[in-house]
């Protein structure tokens, strides 16, 4: 039995017969009365048509006495006179003849009216025969004129005047009738009621003749007449090539054609071919045309274009210029071979009187956008440029941590287990974070106190949240601080740090690295409520390769089925302890001087995961790609930075800011140095040896090696320093001041999307607005190539005077080619560009940039833009 029968009320059989007596008796009953057709309500009340076989469809609605809407009720249409209007079944109206008739909707009795009149209106004169081919002399053909509507349909036409441009070769007689005199062509024309027109005449052999093309020049994309003899009025009898593409055929009669100017694959102004085909014969000739638009480009502006192909105008003197392929792609094993060819054009062709062609931007709305550094002739607060060393001899760029043997690679392996472990687990429903109750962390600690935690091991990444992975550890608790608790293990070395190393460590990072990234990156959400940040110096890290020290987001997991078994249910930071002798691990020695200098940037990095992963789980539900994590954990050693050396954002700062606090000579913590030296690997430098070729186009910044970055850098260090510095420029691009900062980086971090549409979504610009600026920034901010007031596109820092002093061989280094037309064969990795410094001839001609797949295997991925900047 149906569920719904089941639940049918029992009403008594008697009562259901009262009820429908009073129906029946009822003088009003209309709570019962069917639905009846009363109103037709059409779409339009009239319809007016200028030319027969034009349509216009109508609609109607059914309403019934209470005027609402009948579905499904059937309309019948029909038409007062056949002879003017027809109408379908579905509505569709069709001009058949001049006059007036009404159409009707029919529903029932009720019915819908729409006032219909057809007036043609003329737009041409047609003749018959066009065109004239008389074989023989003395033969003669009349020839019809009559007006024709805008579908070719006839009108009644008055007196026509006939006319010969050639009356002794092709003599017409007021009536149209038209006689051979002499062999050869000519036009002959026609006026009636006003309208005008030509058709061809032949006497003897007829034959195609190009005789004018215009306008001169002719412009891609636009319309173009072709004027001449013997074309098919049928315009799909004529084909029309420019150049050798095809040209779409518009309108035609004997005497003249309108074509649209095919886009002819990037080319630039020229002489192109004119080729006419009808009828069995052709014509060729020449004629100017000129691309829709010209970029006339100043010393520090640029452009890009989504279709990859830019026109540059003419140079007068000398002209320089960078010239990039980039991809927007977003998978890091993108990687795209791509070829970059140019066209000389004509300096002869012009568009004298459309100087709005020629335009700084391109025409808007094309595929060809303007950008220019957003900080052009900026006027800085701060230092600037200051070497402090001889170019070169600075303080060399190995790899970052290369005094303790480290290289944050090992770092890689814990992001990786973690976005594995938060993969498998599916979407994030982000609230509060608490411990259970008995956690080993969850009550404040005192010093003495033991703790027993698990260290994870990151080396099976799908097992790192398993129970029992990982390594236990008893911990005591050494100092407590305002904002950190110190432990150790207890199985560490002897000679670790003093309670008053202890008590300085806590003083810096509660009055300087918690303050910092607080500010910038949310606040720590206290998953333990302990209101401390745990530092956990063991001998197992010590043990463990290519790893300084870590924090791991399981710790600060949401209970329930998101918990991480093997988590410890507080925010800690696991690190090295001292051990100069090597007893954990003989080839990895940390003096206390050692690890002083390397943990204040190494914590802050660190801390800044914390809250990133906070905010994942706090307030965003998802988390931030592997480039946004570490480049926003750099940058956060950066902002540190800032506070010890009293910079500020904004500042351009140069060699010798950026030196005081990268010196691997000194006790003095590498706050700015793991931004530059990973730009250096991305660029390709190798040290004292050769820099790598095919960078840094086939490296990437937009993942890691483990997410299919595989170019030929040390791709360790991908997503650090050029992520950090984009996200600088982010900054510097959309605020005015620290607090403008603060705002925007706390907006990013939180935000409920990742990748570049983080930067979309704070922003308000699009991607391409973005990389492609940055791209240009990582060649041109700093360069002297540029005028002066050209120069400024990273405003906080000088990137090319960094290098410049430090070692030139450090930086981006691009192709160059001084070629008339030059060319280039790369292949592109997402998120990176390649770099050709083109040198053109002096007094340049207008030329034509375009990119396509190797061997001109057709377009590249929509994911490959051409960009241009004019450098002088």
């Amino acid at each position: 039995m149906p569920f719904t029968t089941r639940l049918r009320p029992w009403r008594p059989r008697a009562l259901l017969l009262v009820l429908a007596g009073l129906v029946s008796c009822s003088e009003n009953p209309t709570g019962n009365e069917q639905p009846t057709p009363t109103t037709v309500s059409v779409s339009t009340a009239s319809l007016s048509f200028s030319a027969v076989d034009d349509t216009a469809r109508v609609s109607a609605t059914v309403l019934d006495q209470n005027g609402e809407a009948l579905s499904g009720a059937q309309v019948s249409w029909s038409s007062s006179d056949l002879e003017v209007v027809t109408v379908s079944g579905s509505g569709l109206v069709t001009a058949t003849g001049n006059g007036n008739a009404t159409v009707t909707a029919a529903s029932g009795d009720a019915r819908g009216a729409v006032s219909v009149e057809v007036e043609q209106v003329p737009v041409r004169l047609r003749f018959t025969p066009d065109p004239v081919a008389l074989p023989e002399v003395a033969d003669t053909v009349t020839v019809v004129a009559r007006l024709v509507d805008r579908n070719d349909n006839p009108m009644p036409t008055g007196p026509v005047t006939w006319m010969s441009d050639a009356p002794d070769t092709v003599s017409v007689s007021e009536f149209g009738l038209v006689t051979a005199e002499a062999e050869g062509q000519t036009r002959l024309s026609a006026e009636a009621d006003g309208f005008s027109g030509e058709l061809a005449a032949f006497v003897g052999n007829a034959v195609v003749v190009i005789g004018s093309v215009g306008p001169s020049p002719m412009i891609d994309g636009d319309t173009a007449v072709i004027r001449g003899l013997g074309f098919d009025p049928n315009p799909a009898g004529n084909a029309v090539r420019l150049d050798g593409f095809e040209a779409t055929v518009t309108s035609a009669s004997s005497v003249e054609l309108r074509v649209v100017v095919p886009d002819a694959d990037c080319s630039p102004p020229r002489e192109a071919w004119v080729r006419v085909a009808a009828r069995g014969m052709v014509d060729s000739t020449t004629a100017p045309v000129h691309p829709a638009s010209l970029s006339a480009l100043a010393a520090g502006e640029g452009v890009y274009a989504t279709d990859g192909c830019v026109h540059l105008a003419a140079a007068d003197g000398a002209a320089e210029y960078v010239v990039g392929i980039l991809s927007a792609s977003e998978t890091p094993s993108s990687l795209t071979p791509a070829a970059l060819a140019a066209r000389v054009g004509s300096r002869s062709v012009t568009l004298a009187t459309s100087a709005s062609r020629v335009a700084r931007s391109g025409s808007s709305g094309t595929s060809v956008k303007a950008f220019s550094s957003p900080f052009r002739g900026a006027a800085h607060a701060g230092p600037t440029t200051t070497a402090t060393r001889a170019p070169g001899a600075g303080s060399g760029l190995r790899s970052p941590g290369h005094a303790a043997g480290l290289d944050r690679s090992g770092e890689a392996r814990v992001r990786a287990a973690e976005r594995a472990w938060l993969e498998s687990l599916g979407p994030i429903t982000p609230g509060p974070r608490r411990s259970p109750a008995g956690a080993p962390s969850a009550a404040p600690p005192e010093v003495g106190q033991t703790l027993n935690l698990n260290i994870p091991d990151f080396d099976v990444p799908e097992d790192v949240c398993e129970a029992g992975t990982g390594t236990p550890v008893e911990a005591v608790v050494r100092y407590v601080g305002e904002s950190v608790a110190f432990l150790e293990d207890v199985d560490n070395p002897s000679g670790g740090f003093t309670v008053t190393e202890y008590a300085a460590f806590d003083d810096f990072l509660t009055d300087t690295t918690m303050a910092v990234i607080t500010d910038y990156f949310g606040d720590f959400a206290d998953v333990d409520d302990n209101g401390l940040v745990f530092v956990l110096l063991s001998q197992e890290i010590n043990t463990r390769e290519n790893l300084a020290g870590f924090v791991f987001s399981g710790d600060l997991a949401p209970l329930g089925g998101f918990q991480c078994a093997a988590a410890n249910d507080a925010e800690i930071f696991y690190g090295l302890a001292p051990d100069p002798n090597g007893v954990a691990n003989p080839d990895r020695r940390f003096t206390k001087d050692e690890l002083e200098r390397i943990y204040p940037p190494l914590i802050a990095h660190e801390l800044t995961h914390v809250l990133q992963f906070t905010q994942a789980f706090t307030a965003s539900g998802v988390v931030q790609s592997s480039w946004q994590l570490e480049g926003g954990a750099t940058l956060a050693e950066q902002l540190v930075g800032y506070d010890v050396f009293g910079h500020g954002p904004r500042q351009n700062l140069g060699f010798g800011a950026w030196d005081a606090g990268a010196d691997d000579q000194d006790a003095t913590p590498d706050w700015y140095r793991d931004w530059v030296v990973d730009m250096a690997l991305y660029f390709g430098f190798q040290g004292n040896d050769p820099p790598l070729a095919a960078t840094p186009e086939e490296c990437s910044w937009i993942g890691r090696e483990d997410e299919g970055n595989t170019g030929p850098c040390e791709n360790r260090r991908a997503v650090y320093g050029v992520p950090s510095t984009l996200l600088r420029w982010v900054l510097d691009l959309g605020g005015d001041d620290a607090q403008d900062d603060r705002d925007l980086m706390r907006q990013m971090t939180s935000s409920s999307t990742t990748g570049l549409a983080t930067l979309e979504q704070a922003t308000g610009a699009d991607r391409l607005d973005l990389l492609v600026p940055f791209a240009v920034t990582l060649w041109a901010d700093g360069n002297p190539a540029l005028p002066a007031d050209e120069q400024d596109w990273l405003e906080s820092w000088d990137i090319h005077g960094i290098y410049e002093s430090l070692n030139p061989d450090a930086g981006l280094r691009p192709y160059t080619s001084s070629a008339p037309a030059p060319d280039l064969e790369v292949a592109v990795r997402a998120a990176s560009s390649a770099y050709l410094e083109w040198t053109a001839p002096s007094d340049h001609a207008p030329t034509s940039l375009r990119i396509r797949a190797p061997a001109d295997e057709g377009l590249l991925p929509e994911h490959m833009i051409l960009w241009v900047l004019r450098v002088q």
